[in-house]
């Protein structure tokens, strides 16, 4: 809690949302996140998202989903809300 709030007092928190499927496909060949590098990579990213959405939610003031979006549009997207 004590880094929430130290973010609200900084500024707008966006939260970049996308569904396990589309993670997992962004970070099929990265092997730097040590928290997907035993198992299963898929269940894993669900089981994150799954003890974080909360927290990260309530962080956010402004929740963006980047699913089948190019960087350009999820810019665009953040921009016009801002």
């Amino acid at each position: 809690q004590d880094n929430v709030d130290i973010m609200k007092s900084t500024g707008t928190r966006i939260l970049l949302t996308a569904s396990p499927q589309t993670i997992f496909k962004r970070l099929e060949s990265d092997t730097t996140r040590p928290l997907l590098k035993k198992g299963n990579k898929l269940e894993n990213i669900e089981k994150i998202l799954s003890d974080r959405a909360s927290k990260y939610e309530q962080a956010a003031d402004i929740v963006v989903d980047t699913d089948s979006k190019s960087v350009q549009e999820i810019v665009e997207g953040i921009a016009k809300v801002l």
